[in-house]
């Protein structure tokens, strides 16, 4: 899947993310069965992996005026 968005676009959804994230991860650590902790362990790990490439489509060195995902 390719989404096409302008740099503000993309800071705000890498800012969402990251903010979300942090959130996420103390529920993860807070949950205590081992079957909704592991489903969210899966979901913590997508998101990881959203926001590596959100970091990576927002470097600098990128000289494209919009960013593809």
């Amino acid at each position: 899947m390719i989404i096409d968005l302008s740099a503000e676009e993309l800071q705000v959804l890498l800012e969402t993310v990251e903010r979300h994230l942090v959130d996420f991860r103390r529920e993860v650590a807070g949950t205590e069965n081992p079957d909704f902790r592991h489903e969210l362990q899966k979901q913590q790990n997508a998101l990881e992996r959203v926001l590596m490439e959100l970091r990576r489509q927002a470097r600098p060195e990128s000289s494209a005026p919009r960013s593809a995902l």
